[in-house]
């Protein structure tokens, strides 16, 4: 039972990390070309029109965005098991 409860979690947190890293790049392009595409064309329509009221036009470069971003993650396994023929509890748990 508890080896079975180790491996299944063990497995469970590698395939939690299989979306990550230089495979997803591929993937992941399109997407981000096109976010970066509809948010410029945005600001731009956004300035044009601060422009025609007399108003200051504001540019954000998407680099000084993208570089303050952060991943981070933390998973733990914990767990008791009582000795047999003595007191106390067998446990075993997990926290995020």
């Amino acid at each position: 039972m508890k080896l079975t409860v180790v491996l299944v979690s063990g497995v469970l947190a590698l395939a939690g990390c299989a979306s990550l890293g230089p495979k997803t790049v591929a993937r992941d392009r399109f997407d981000y070309v096109e976010s970066i595409s509809d948010s410029w064309k945005r600001q731009m329509l956004l300035n044009l029109v601060k422009v025609r009221y007399a108003d200051a036009p504001v540019f954000l470069d998407v680099t000084s965005v993208i570089s303050s971003y952060e991943f981070r993650g933390e998973l733990g396994i914990f767990g008791q098991e009582a000795p047999a023929g003595r007191a106390g509890d067998s446990f075993v748990g997990a926290s995020e």
